[in-house]
C-alpha cells in the first residue's frame, strides 16, 4: 500500500479502511457497516499509513464476541481539527471490554500478543509525532468501544509528494 510511504493523506487511509470493511462485509454476510465523517478540507492532511486499520480490525474481530448472529456491527470514523491538532475517533457498537482490559491497553506497559496492533500503533504514532500523540481506549461491556487518537497540529500538515512523482 502506498509504495512504502509512511505518511499518507487521511483520505487515503480511510479508503484503505473502507476496503478492509468491504471484505469483512462479505465475510460476515453484510453485517459490518462503516460510516465516515471527515470534512473535505481535512482529507489531504497527513497521517501514518495503516494506522486506523488495527483499531477497525479489533472492532470487527472482538466486537462480534457476545453478539447474536442477527446483529450488525456499526463502525464510525470521524476526523476533526481542534486547537491542539487533529482528532480521530473510531467507535463501534460491539461487545465492548472489561475496564481492566481498556486500562491495560491505555498503559505504557507492553501488551499481550492479542493486543499487538494497538501497542504498535501507539508506538508508531509517538515515533513520528512525539509524546503528544495520543491513543486512548474507552470501553465497557455491552457498550461498544471508542478510540480517541490525537496527532499534534505542528506535524499534521498537508502530505508533500515525494520527489520524482
Amino acid at each position: 500500500l502506498n509504495r512504502g510511504q509512511d505518511l499518507i493523506s487521511i483520505g487515503e487511509e480511510v479508503e484503505h479502511v473502507q476496503v478492509y470493511v468491504n471484505i469483512q462485509k462479505f465475510h460476515y454476510d453484510d453485517a459490518v457497516h462503516l460510516e465516515v465523517d471527515i470534512p473535505e478540507e481535512l482529507k489531504s492532511l497527513a497521517c501514518l499509513n495503516i494506522i486506523l486499520q488495527p483499531f477497525v480490525e479489533n472492532s470487527v474481530v472482538h466486537g462480534f464476541i457476545g453478539f447474536h448472529t442477527e446483529e450488525e456491527l456499526r463502525l464510525h470514523v470521524s476526523v476533526r481539527r481542534d486547537p491542539d491538532g487533529i482528532s480521530i475517533r473510531i467507535r463501534d457498537n460491539g461487545a465492548g471490554m472489561q475496564p481492566e482490559t481498556a486500562a491495560r491497553l491505555n498503559g505504557d506497559r507492553p501488551c499481550p500478543a492479542d493486543s499487538f496492533g494497538i501497542s504498535s500503533a501507539r508506538k508508531r504514532l509517538r515515533l513520528y509525532f512525539g509524546q503528544a500523540a495520543q491513543v486512548v481506549v474507552h470501553s465497557a461491556p455491552g457498550a461498544g468501544t471508542r478510540i480517541d487518537m490525537r496527532i499534534p497540529d505542528r506535524l499534521a500538515g498537508p502530505v508533500q509528494p515525494e520527489q520524482g512523482e
